[in-house]
């Protein structure tokens, strides 16, 4: 039984002892919700049971008793990975390597995400983490893979060795409507040239992936890791057509005018392949 069936059923049980005329009952309604009517409902004790708890209404009570509370273990390995501490990570995972792919939230961050989420800009981490994490693992609030963060920083030597360990390259769906090419060129108005070179390289045998599925990718995606491709003359269209995002998401851009002012500008200025 949940915590919130729980605070339904001691909701119930409080009103049951009203009716029965427990003055006990009414004294303790009286203190919690002093404006409760006469003859209160059973959203009238879920009213005074969430004040009583400090909240201020049920919605919040029931908000509270819906969202897990992460364990000890998980934020101390989320903090770990955040950090860069991979003898951290490793020496958690040790005693806890069931919470490797848990998501939970730190401080200053929006979204729960998993360790290789907060690590992923850590080398070392990552390394520690992908002897034993899932890479395609989204995160709550972007719909993100780990190696979507990765790309949108630049990150090339991590967003290969995400591949390596069949992470997904393309990586759509998430909210932004911007796949991971998508994250390295558009998003907040970036262009990490040489992860959408790379990125771009592997679109040459997409078919090929789709079918492998990923999981057994990894020759593929070594044989074009260094595989030179120009960029230099991409237009909005191109990336479209690239799989920044989909034709069908096309229209999307339109609410983000500055993603493509920047591919304009700064195209004619990229090194060629």
């Amino acid at each position: 039984m949940t915590s919130l069936d729980n605070l339904r059923k001691t909701a119930k049980r409080w009103l049951k002892a009203l009716r029965g005329g427990d003055r006990a009952a009414f004294e303790r309604l009286r203190r919690a919700y002093p404006g409760a009517p006469a003859s209160p409902s059973l959203r009238d004790l879920q009213h005074a049971l969430a004040r009583e708890r400090g909240f201020d209404n049920w919605t919040a009570l029931k908000a509270s008793a819906e969202t897990p509370t992460p364990r000890a273990g998980l934020s101390a390995l989320l903090a770990a990975a955040d950090r860069g501490d991979a003898a951290a990570v490793a020496a958690i995972l040790d005693k806890e390597p069931e919470i490797v792919n848990e998501r939970g939230l730190l401080p200053g961050h929006t979204g729960l995400r998993t360790a290789l989420h907060f690590g992923v800009h850590h080398e070392a981490v990552v390394r520690e983490l992908l002897s034993r994490a899932d890479p395609s693992i989204r995160d709550e609030g972007d719909n993100a893979y780990p190696i979507h963060f990765a790309a949108e920083r630049g990150e090339l030597p991590i967003v290969k060795l995400l591949i390596e360990h069949s992470a997904d390259p393309i990586g759509a769906g998430t909210t932004h409507l911007l796949d991971v090419l998508g994250w390295a060129v558009c998003f907040n108005n970036i262009m990490q040239v040489e992860v959408a070179r790379y990125l771009s390289s592997m679109e040459r045998d997409t078919r090929y992936c789709r079918r492998s599925r990923w999981a057994t990718s990894m020759p593929f995606s070594r044989r074009h890791a260094t595989a030179p491709i120009s960029i230099s003359g991409w237009t909005p269209r191109t990336i479209v057509r690239r799989r920044c995002i989909s034709p069908s998401q096309e229209a999307a851009t339109n609410r983000s005018p500055r993603c493509w002012t920047s591919v304009r500008t700064r195209t004619s200025r990229m090194p060629q392949g």
